[in-house]
């Protein structure tokens, strides 16, 4: 009950890129999943996010929304994948935040030992959802003694 209450996600923000000239097919499949992802239905937005994900293996923004459309239409288990793919890219922008939901994707899987992990590596890269990490991590620790 209390890990479910944490495990609770607000869908990360996203803004799409202007982009010039001709788009290959993985950002046009990739841009038609997100429109879905903006409007709220994530599980819509998953075959397309897949497709681009298959068609190009090394964007992170791609495995990222993935992931967390993953995570937000339920599917634990394919979110934890997909962020595990996302981190495995190490240098993306998207590396705090997918520590994060990992710990979220944890929390709802029930498994607290690693989304604490995954919440003290949020902390050592000191950006963004360091304070929420923290909060979380006391509030595990709280659940935990009681």
């Amino acid at each position: 009950e209390v890990l479910a209450r944490l495990a609770r996600v607000d869908p990360p923000r996203y803004s799409p890129g202007v982009l010039r000239g001709a788009t290959d097919e993985a950002t046009a499949s990739f841009q038609e999943g997100m429109k879905a992802y903006v409007a709220g239905d994530y599980g819509a937005a998953i075959p397309s996010l897949r497709r681009a994900a298959r068609l190009d293996t090394e964007r992170s923004d791609i495995a990222f929304f993935l992931a967390t459309s993953e995570l937000l239409a339920g599917n634990t288990a394919a979110a934890v994948g997909e962020f595990g793919r996302t981190i495995a890219m190490e240098d993306t922008p998207f590396l705090e935040e997918a520590h994060f939901f990992l710990a979220k994707a944890y929390l709802a899987q029930g498994d607290a030992d690693r989304a604490r992990a995954e919440l003290a590596r949020v902390r050592s890269l000191q950006g963004e959802r360091v304070s929420e990490a923290d909060e979380l991590l006391v509030q595990l620790e709280s659940a935990g003694s009681e």
